[in-house]
């Protein structure tokens, strides 16, 4: 048994690596606190050669057919950029106006912090504040405001994008900061449409292919993971191994759209200059059902299954089946595992964006 689990960590890590991510969701070891993982994991990296980051797919939105989108993203399991797609909208006009969102949504909750810190009774006047008092944190996956205020997403949307919609919308996130923030690389379940809308943002694509070469680690939610590859935001050095790990990368404009496949490994990067404080803006929207239910399968079948068992543990499979989750809720939560804080307890308070053309039959 020891010299076929040897044979098994040199000639097949992907399978390794994600034998260990499940070992550390269910048991009391800790993958990131492991010496000998650790110690695996240089020997990975030391096998692989130092590679050029590679352009993202680019299309027009004229090229932006569902048929086309389907070919080029490999059925939403590929990234893809769509350049200027949301160039008329009212937020790109709106949203970049500090004036405009304390005026109009000043005591809204928002959820604020960054992928481990969470900051609590977080609002956007309280944002703003921090702003301007040289102390900025990020709105990053806030997703309740859009439930209390649908005009906010229909000021980010068009017939345009509804019609590639790869399945139900389950959710509409808002990540609001300034330059130098961002997101280490990570991974979610689902696909989402994201859309600039302000400012710009590198992000970076790596395939569920390098899982082995990451250092990752499911979120306490089950539905998405966290690694130790790093960007370079916040003022952090890139993670050494990142130059070996084969990679996209693009960088998104306001207007541009783009396609974020299920358990696609991501990292973002929010340009510009970090000491004039502006607003950097983009809104994913997630999806289920549809397209974005099969891709979460072609993309990581381990982490799709360990997904869907662990929300409908928690929610119950008739909510589970519905979409009906507390999205915002269970990131915060992931958060203040990292922190090592106690966890608040989810409440049934679904976020499902529901239209009236909706019905019992489309969930099922």
């Amino acid at each position: 048994v020891p010299s076929l689990a040897v044979l098994l960590m040199i000639y097949n890590p992907y399978v390794t690596v994600n034998i260990a991510l499940f070992v550390d969701f269910y048991s009391p070891w800790i993958l990131f606190e492991s010496k000998f993982f650790d110690q695996y994991h240089d020997y990975l990296i030391s096998t692989l050669e130092e590679r050029e980051e590679q352009p993202l797919i680019e299309i027009t939105p004229q090229e932006a057919t569902m048929e086309n989108i389907i070919k080029l993203s490999k059925e939403f399991t590929w990234p893809l950029v769509i350049r200027g797609m949301l160039n008329n909208s009212t937020g790109i006009e709106k949203w970049a106006d500090p004036a405009w969102w304390e005026d109009q949504y000043s005591d809204e909750e928002v959820l604020c912090g960054t992928l481990s810190e969470v900051v609590e009774d977080c609002t956007i006047k309280s944002f703003f504040q921090k702003i301007r008092e040289k102390e900025p944190f990020y709105i990053s996956g806030a997703s309740v405001i859009f439930k209390r205020n649908p005009e906010l997403h229909e000021m980010i949307d068009n017939a345009h994008v509804r019609s590639i919609e790869p399945g139900k919308r389950q959710a509409t996130q808002i990540f609001m900061g300034v330059p130098d923030m961002g997101s280490d690389i990570h991974c979610a379940i689902a696909v989402n449409i994201f859309r600039q809308i302000v400012g710009q943002k590198k992000w970076w694509f790596i395939p569920p292919s390098q899982t082995p070469y990451l250092k990752p680690s499911i979120n306490v939610n089950g539905f998405s993971a966290h690694t130790k590859t790093l960007v370079g935001k916040g003022g952090a050095t890139a993670s050494p191994w990142l130059t070996k790990i084969e990679r996209y990368t693009t960088v998104l404009n306001p207007g541009d759209v783009l396609i974020n496949p299920p358990f696609f490994w991501h990292g973002i990067l929010n340009l510009g200059e970090k000491e004039d404080n502006s607003l950097v803006i983009g809104a994913p929207s997630r999806y289920i059902k549809g397209y974005s239910t099969i891709a979460g399968f072609k993309s990581n079948t381990f982490l799709t299954f360990n997904a869907i068992f662990s929300v409908a543990r928690r929610y119950g499979v008739m909510k589970t089946l519905k979409g009906e989750l507390n999205l915002q809720q269970d990131i915060a939560n992931n958060r203040r595992q990292r922190e090592k804080k106690d966890l608040k307890a989810v409440d049934d308070a679904a976020e499902v964006e529901v239209r009236e053309k909706d019905s019992m039959e489309d969930v099922f």
